[in-house]
């Protein structure tokens, strides 16, 4: 099945970060996004202020879970509770100062918080396995069968 099929519906407020189910998930200083009406995301914490755009308008094509996501041709996971990445046309605006926006390879892109806390990774840009293996399995879900 197809990701299409399932977790298609674009609405202002969905909230999207780390799930925790892999992890520790931090809700003092983890990464916590929310859908808006147009191909956006509104960053919501560790501070409320930036976005992210994947486009104009409402998205024609979509696919939102919690900690994973494709719209507008752009793909974006939460590898754990700190750290967002994302591959495809992105355009990011006012973003904290308690955020890291890293770039690489031209349309691979990490946005990193900056928790008070150390030793959490920096993903390079590169989609770990786990992360992957997250999209494959929504992509492979029965249909009418939600977790």
């Amino acid at each position: 099945m197809r990701t299409s099929d399932i977790l298609n519906i674009w609405g202002k407020g969905q909230i999207l970060a780390f799930s925790g189910v892999n992890g520790y998930a931090d809700f003092a200083e983890g990464l916590v996004l929310t859908t808006e009406e147009s191909s956006s995301m509104k960053i919501r914490f560790p501070e409320d202020r930036g976005r992210i755009r994947f486009g104009t308008g409402k998205p024609e094509r979509c696919f939102v879970a919690s900690d994973c996501f494709r719209v507008n041709g752009a793909t974006g996971v939460f590898p754990d509770t700190y750290h967002l990445l994302l591959e495809g046309d992105v355009e990011f605006e006012d973003l904290s100062p308690s955020l890291t926006l890293l770039r690489k390879e031209g349309r691979r892109h990490e946005l990193k918080a900056s928790p008070q806390k150390s030793g959490h990774p920096d993903y390079g840009g590169h989609l770990p396995g786990c992360c992957s293996n997250r999209l494959r399995h929504h992509e492979s879900r029965r249909p009418g069968y939600y977790w």
